[in-house]
């Protein structure tokens, strides 16, 4: 059982490579970092969030942490891969913005740039990373496919799947072949998982979810002649004393609850609660938040009740957070991918002195 942290604080290096240091204090086996052009929160209820606070630097000033300011996730890796020995990986690109050829060349590149071994992880994308920068959003999983074909066989063979396209580039790296990883939580991209994927990124906290899109990732692999992918689940979470005092902070700042705008409407609806998207709303596919009502976004947030917050989220200390995923783990997990969303409910020097406790959650899961 290998254990890491999706980094959720991305606008200076500063930043990411203090994040890096910590997770290897702790113990941590992976450094994921996101590609997201665009963050989860409106940027006027981002700025009433108390991870929005200042944050420290040596100099007498500090800087506003922009919740939209997201460094480019392969030029990161490029820089931290030459100072630590952790895996760095991607959590997770689109096929829409980056395609296979560029993406293969990049892999390639920091395979042999990193000291620890890079993952590239491929997902269908979301609107908010593609419509606002003109991207189109009509066709994701298709173009998740295309990139995935061409990524596949030109880091099986060195050549795109059919013409005289080639990469020159050694396919072997330090720590060997580059691995791919799919992002994938439904029937088409499930299967995509399964044919041309090294490992599969699931989304969500329940052992039946996962079992029965496991059980369909599997006949994919049977079916195309391949491994099954090596399974790992991401996992929002919020840190904290207790699970008690994680209510307590959010209750007392309910728009981090926000985020779960990027849940689909019907899960709102099983609460009694109108997505402020509208009812066709499919979360986070099409959500674009900053186009939102913010004074509905305020009044609806402290509706939300902790049941449907703790439905996609997992809150506490390590011994609740680890008891909540142990299902999960006996089912066959192999990896924990935790997005912090600790560090958008509590001041940043909070937030970061929480982040230890990933310690702790890592080796309970590994027993």
């Amino acid at each position: 059982m290998q254990v890491g942290i999706n980094i959720a604080r991305m606008t200076s290096m500063e930043d990411v490579e203090a994040a890096v240091e910590r997770l290897e204090r702790v113990g941590l086996d992976h450094v994921w970092l996101p590609d997201h052009l665009m963050g989860y929160y409106h940027p006027q209820i981002w700025a009433e969030l108390p991870g929005s606070q200042g944050v420290p630097t040596p100099e007498p000033s500090s800087y506003v942490w922009d919740g939209d300011g997201w460094l480019d996730p392969f030029c990161v890796a490029a820089t931290i891969g030459r100072q630590t020995d952790l895996t760095i990986g991607t959590c997770v690109t689109d096929g829409t913005r980056r395609r296979g050829s560029d993406l293969a060349r990049t892999v390639l590149t920091l395979c042999q740039a990193t000291r620890g071994e890079f993952i590239l992880s491929v997902g269908a994308g979301e609107a908010m990373s593609l419509t606002p920068f003109g991207f189109p959003a009509d066709r994701t999983v298709g173009n998740m496919e295309s990139t995935l074909q061409d990524l596949r066989s030109i880091l099986d063979t060195g050549r795109m799947p059919s013409g005289p396209g080639r990469l020159g580039l050694k396919l072997d790296g330090p720590n060997g072949r580059p691995k791919v990883w799919v992002a994938a939580n439904s029937g088409r991209t499930l299967k995509l998982a399964g044919r041309y994927g090294d490992g599969w990124i699931h989304l969500g906290t329940t052992r039946e979810m996962f079992e029965q899109q496991r059980d369909v990732v599997r006949a994919a692999a049977d079916a195309a002649g391949r491994p099954a992918p090596t399974a790992a689940v991401v996992v929002l979470c919020v840190l904290g004393e207790s699970r008690e005092a994680v209510i307590e902070t959010l209750d007392r700042s309910p728009l981090v609850k926000s985020i779960m705008l990027a849940t689909p409407a019907a899960h709102w609806a099983a609460f009694g609660l109108d997505h402020p998207a509208g009812p066709d709303s499919r979360g986070l596919l099409d959500l674009l938040p900053h186009d939102l009502d913010v004074q509905t976004i305020r009044e609806t947030a402290p509706k939300i009740p902790i049941e449907m917050f703790e439905q996609f989220l997992v809150i506490g200390n390590a011994e609740e957070i680890e008891s909540r995923l142990r299902p999960l783990v006996d089912a066959g997990i192999d990896h924990a991918i935790f997005t912090d969303v600790t560090v958008a409910a509590y001041p940043p020097d909070q937030a970061d002195a929480l982040q230890l406790e990933y310690g702790a959650l890592a080796n309970l899961l590994r027993k």
